[in-house]
Order: C-alpha cells, then structure tokens, then sequence
C-alpha cells in the first residue's frame, strides 16, 4: 500500500574525514554509490572494525554520540551500520548518492 523502494541517508559532512581515511581516501562515503549491497558489506564491516580498534580516538561501540554533530568515531560508524544493516536486507539493491 503505497511506500516508495528507495530509502534515504544524509549524513554530515563533520564525519568526512572518518570515510576518507578509513572508508576510501579518494571517494570518502561516496565510494559506495552505483554500488550493490552485497558488493559492500566486507568494506563496511572492515570499516566498522578499524574504527572500534584503539587507538581510533575513542570508540565506535556506542549506537552514536548524544551530540549528532560531533565527528566522533560512534557518530560516523552510526551511519555506516545502518548502510551496512540496509545492504545485508537487500544485497541487490544499488546505493545511489547526492
């Protein structure tokens, strides 16, 4: 009954420097557009990982920071688990950006 097929992300640009340096440093986050899910799970796990890994300037283990805002290590994994929640329930669908 209604519903559209696309789902929708924005992100700040204050995590940016997390997805340039632990994502893709030439693409950042938009490394992922044109891709499908199942194409990006092993890169967003990784990412995951390498940010909850001291010494990452704390930790990513938390669901996010209470300032949203912040670029902090648990605010830009937030963002990433979610795109990676989204790519693991639809594995053949294409990330699209801007």
């Amino acid at each position: 009954m209604g519903g559209t097929p696309t789902a929708e992300l924005n992100v700040t640009y204050n995590y940016a420097w997390f997805y340039y340096k632990f994502l893709d440093k030439e693409k950042g986050i938009s490394w992922i557009y044109d891709k499908k899910g199942k194409e990006v799970i092993e890169r967003l796990e990784a990412f995951i990982k390498e940010l909850e890994t001291p010494p990452c300037f704390g930790s990513a283990t938390s669901k996010g920071d209470d300032n949203y805002w912040a670029p902090t290590p648990s605010n830009a994994a937030k963002s990433i688990r979610i795109l990676l929640a989204w790519a693991k329930e639809h594995p053949e669908a294409t990330f699209k950006g801007d």
